[in-house]
């Protein structure tokens, strides 16, 4: 069971979708995984709700409606997984959470889904660049969506470690052990301000065979040392204080920002599958190579 969580508008709902589709056509071959949707709930969420709209139709996804307007937002999205070949593979169903950003924004509502966030297998946590301060100074005005404090990462990333104290009843001494993958999303949306052409955010993933951990690594530190910046030395530090299994990531679910009518013409995630791999890893599902 995977939760995808974060705050509002940090594309956790095109994440799914680029994800599976990266899966399906791509990443799945090269490490040997295949994916389905699994029942007929699954199948027609899938390919109505997501897949026709962004792949076939090339047009931006709606909002998640909040748990009290949607009751779907409360059920997962199922998929079978196959992994690997011959005596050697393994089946399980994986459960997709997307979550409105609405309701992770205070405690009373981030609780809707206490049960399934504490309960998960691994953690997708979505931080909006566009909403780090050091960022937005040095974007135009023109770029940048309006500015919302209450769901600022370091108000989210607060509001998920006191839900695990509170539901899992971990004291405030003890790491959180859950895998999280705190996820940079929109990544295309800020390479004209990354000072480094080479970084490992603009790059593409390579993935075959296994999870190459040193291209992990490589971006997790390239991120880490960001961040100090984009938000503060405070929030990392919070971050390393309060989770012992975490890395940072950097995607771009659709490759490029949508025109003004929210049309694209082409979607190219970048980097997608690398937080599910590595959540995949983390519980010995697939393996990792240092190279």
């Amino acid at each position: 069971m995977i939760a995808i969580i974060g705050g509002r508008a940090t594309g956790k709902t095109h994440y799914i979708v680029a994800l599976i589709h990266r899966l399906t056509h791509a990443v799945g071959p090269n490490l040997a995984i295949t994916v389905t949707p699994l029942g007929d709930e699954s199948q027609e969420r899938w390919i109505e709700d997501f897949y026709t709209p962004l792949f076939k139709q090339h047009t931006v996804l709606q909002p998640t409606q909040p748990s009290a307007i949607d009751y779907r937002v409360k059920a997962p999205l199922i998929f079978r997984l196959h992994i690997g070949k011959g005596r050697q593979s393994r089946v399980l169903n994986l459960s997709l959470f997307d979550t409105a950003g609405e309701d992770m924004t205070s405690n009373a509502t981030l609780s809707t889904y206490s049960n399934y966030i504490c309960g998960a297998d691994g953690i997708i946590f979505l931080l909006d660049p566009l909403q780090m301060s050091g960022i937005r100074q040095k974007m135009s005005s023109a770029q940048l969506p309006p500015t919302d404090p209450s769901a600022s990462p370091e108000n989210i990333v607060r509001a998920l470690r006191e839900l695990f104290e509170r539901v899992n009843h971990i004291s405030p001494q003890q790491k959180l052990k859950t895998p999280v993958a705190f996820t940079l999303s929109k990544t295309d949306a800020i390479a004209d301000i990354l000072d480094d052409p080479g970084s490992p955010i603009l790059q593409s993933s390579n993935h075959i065979g296994r999870l190459g951990l040193n291209e992990i690594q490589s971006l997790h530190t390239d991120i880490n040392h960001r961040l100090q910046d984009w938000l503060s030395p405070n929030f990392c530090n919070y971050i390393e204080e309060n989770f012992a299994n975490y890395n940072y990531f950097g995607i771009s679910s659709l490759g490029k920002q949508p025109n003004t009518r929210g049309h694209i013409d082409n979607v190219s995630p970048r980097r997608v599958e690398e937080p599910f791999l590595w959540l995949l890893y983390r519980n010995h599902l697939i393996k990792g190579q240092a190279r």
